[in-house]
């Protein structure tokens, strides 16, 4: 499949914690409906941009959809893991079986690798404020054959979202296609990401709203589900 380099890039990123390792790491701090941690040793890190779409999933299925709002850079010491016969660090913790390293270059298995400490820059991704939770509509295997090269095994692989976007209508989630694609619009049109406003609060409407989505989740009484940025609380009055 090919990308129009004209559109907003769109992005399908794996999200398991502890589990998501690359480069023979320990993992990343992720929480899908608000963050996204990845560092520079990973393939695409210095091209995720703010106003980018991206799609998280967890190998079984798509987890759920937003927009990057920000992206938080710094720098942090971290502990990489390498094999101890060819010095690669494409290697892999097993869970279920023993030794507890595979070196996939050299096809080693070891239980004890070579550890090194490095500098690395890293990135977290803001995309709370619009995120929308998918339910679980689309299987690993359709996620797969959406992205750009379906065969690619990248933790961050580019997404065709015209294809994603026709993937959701068909299961019924073409609201929700539209809210991140008018998102889309408005992200970007202020890279910023914030203007300033003046508005005038219901004291004690915080609070309400909280109760609100404590008890129904994040959906609205009149079209269904939505992103919890996108719901206002109100009474009705006859």
């Amino acid at each position: 499949m090919a990308v129009d380099a004209g559109l907003p890039r769109a992005w399908l990123m794996l999200a398991v914690g502890a589990d998501r390792q690359h480069g023979g790491n320990d993992g990343y701090d992720d929480d899908p409906d608000a963050h996204y941690s990845w560092d520079g040793t990973v393939p695409n890190a210095r091209t995720v941009a703010v106003g980018d779409r991206i799609v998280l999933w967890d190998r079984e299925a798509v987890i759920g959809a937003s927009l990057i709002e920000e992206i938080e850079t710094g720098h942090a010491e971290k502990i990489l893991y390498r094999c101890p016969r060819c010095n690669r660090a494409d290697i892999k913790r097993r869970k279920r079986q023993s030794p507890q390293f595979r070196c996939f270059p050299c096809s080693d298995t070891f239980d004890v690798a070579t550890t090194r400490v490095e500098r690395v820059a890293t990135f977290r991704s803001r995309h709370d404020a619009n995120w929308l939770d998918l339910g679980r509509c689309l299987d690993g295997r359709t996620l797969r054959s959406l992205c750009v090269s379906p065969k690619s095994q990248l933790s961050m692989r580019p997404l065709v979202w015209d294809a994603f976007v026709k993937a959701l209508r068909s299961a019924g989630r073409g609201r929700g296609a539209t809210f991140l694609e008018d998102a889309t619009r408005w992200v970007q049109s202020r890279p910023e990401g914030h203007r300033p406003a003046r508005v005038r609060v219901r004291v004690g409407q915080r609070g309400f709203r909280q109760r609100l989505l404590a008890s129904f989740g994040p959906v609205c009484a009149f079209t269904g589900p939505g992103p919890v940025a996108a719901l206002e609380a109100a009474h009705l009055y006859s």
